[in-house]
């Protein structure tokens, strides 16, 4: 794959977190002549509304609180945290919606969790891959993801001297003579896991020019034993959420904002923060209209269909130093892609992960008919008489009114710049916008959305003082 530009773990990335805490406490540490001085930041004043619930309104609606605003927070859902979805469907919390901690060093995540005490563990990098009934021989894996590898850099190289034609990573790879690693079913199971269940979509969905290339934070990758919803209630406590609360309409002027809600109730404030999913803003009604380059932008990007299975067993029958295990067949899996969650919740639970036509296989089936064709898979793939699951949960993400999908993800046509444009406020100055789309370094994640919360929040701080 292309090289992705890694976030080191530095003091300006930690301050950014310490000045967030900091500006909750109402005051900020400012360094100079080698003394330390404590500058009280100004209160502002006013009403201010927060659509939507998720990590991203959440964040932004407790800085505005910790600086003196009144914030209230409207959600569609009867719950908060919006795509952190922990379930305990299988008698264990399991996330099915956002799952990994990506990079602790440095991660505001990260300082999060640590900051509301809760726990994270690091999950290892061990893998298999099983190819038609057989576990597949570590050296000739190896040279299927080399395949594969190779394959995404020519199409790269190739794509990079056609300058006025972004294609999908599909056409790209066949175009450029690198179509083989698509027939190759050890080297499709790299592209699946690598590419489409990393960026959240099918590789026809994904721009050759632009799906890559966003920063990263270093260090290893954790989850959370007791789930994601956990950061989201902690915080939560204390917020205004009127939950079921589900925004229709939101007028907006110089001197403020009405937010219509579908049970027919107004709420009136000096501004609005919308943390929707982005499907769900491009068609959100918002008069007067937001600017000609947001629509755009908002058009030009798209919305990920990446969805998990969860399965609990009585007893582990996969090898226990494996962190995750993929399935490689001539016909492609519609799971393919399975992670050892054993370690992690201290049970006998793998979840698997898949996006592009393996997403929509989940998305239009019942959840009997996904189980029977996946254990069908797993056993005939891996060659184990694998025993039927004594639990089981199916996400749908694209299915679901309140998301539409899982993260957002740049289809041909769109570039990095949309992110930026699309978290840009309206004209009047009381429409400002936040959510993981909206983050130009760290799109499609949770410090991203983290980040586009306190971003957002600063800019009403600014506008509120004036």
């Amino acid at each position: 794959m292309p090289p992705r530009v890694l976030e080191p773990e530095s003091e300006s990335t930690r301050r950014e977190f310490l000045g967030g805490a900091v500006a909750l406490a109402g005051a900020a540490v400012i360094v100079g002549s080698g003394l330390t001085k404590v500058a009280i930041q100004p209160r502002v004043r006013g009403q201010v509304i927060v659509v939507g619930a998720g990590i991203a309104g959440l964040t932004a609606a407790r800085k505005l609180v910790g600086r003196g605003a009144t914030v209230k927070i409207l959600e569609a859902r009867g719950r908060v945290g919006g795509r952190l979805d922990t379930r305990d469907t299988l008698g264990v919390p399991v996330d099915m919606g956002a799952s990994w901690i990506e990079g602790l060093r440095g991660n505001p995540v990260a300082a999060l969790a640590k900051q509301y005490g809760v726990a994270t563990k690091i999950t290892g990098e061990s893998n298999a891959l099983y190819l038609n009934g057989a576990r597949l021989a570590a050296s000739k894996a190896e040279r299927a993801y080399a395949l594969a590898d190779r394959a995404l850099r020519a199409a790269s190289r190739w794509a990079e001297r056609v300058p006025d034609n972004d294609l999908s990573i599909v056409n790209a790879l066949r175009r450029s003579g690198a179509g083989a690693a698509l027939t190759d079913p050890a080297s499709f199971w790299a592209l699946r896991a690598n590419v489409e269940n990393e960026y959240g979509s099918g590789m026809n969905r994904l721009s050759m020019w632009w799906y890559d290339g966003d920063s990263e934070f270093a260090g290893p990758q954790a989850m959370l034993p007791g789930g994601y919803s956990q950061l989201a209630s902690a915080l939560a406590q204390g917020l205004q959420v009127e939950t079921g609360a589900a925004v229709t309409r939101v007028d907006h002027g110089s001197s403020g904002v009405e937010v219509h809600t579908r049970d027919g109730a107004v709420h009136r404030a000096d501004v609005v923060v919308l943390t929707l999913p982005l499907p769900l803003l491009r068609r959100l009604k918002i008069t007067p209209r937001m600017p000609r380059a947001w629509r755009a932008a908002a058009n030009r990007l798209g919305m990920g269909d990446l969805n998990k299975v969860a399965l609990r067993f009585d007893d582990r029958w996969w090898n226990e130093s494996e962190a995750l295990f993929g399935l490689a067949a001539s016909t492609a899996p519609a799971v393919a892609e399975w992670w050892n969650l054993a370690p992690v919740v201290g049970q006998p639970v793998i979840v698997g992960l898949t996006a592009g036509t393996g997403s929509r296989f989940l998305e239009v089936n019942d959840d009997d008919a996904v189980i029977a064709v996946v254990m069908n898979q797993l056993r005939q793939v891996t060659g184990i008489d694998v025993p039927p699951p004594t639990r089981t949960d199916v996400s749908r993400w694209v299915g679901d009114p309140w998301s539409r999908g899982s993260y957002s993800i740049r289809p041909p046509g769109s570039t990095r710049a949309d992110h930026r444009r699309l978290g840009e406020p309206s004209r009047t100055g009381t429409v400002f916008i936040a959510g993981e789309a909206t983050d130009v370094k760290y799109p499609s994640t949770v410090h991203g959305a983290l980040r586009s919360g306190r971003r957002a929040a600063n800019e009403v701080i600014s506008r509120l003082a004036r």
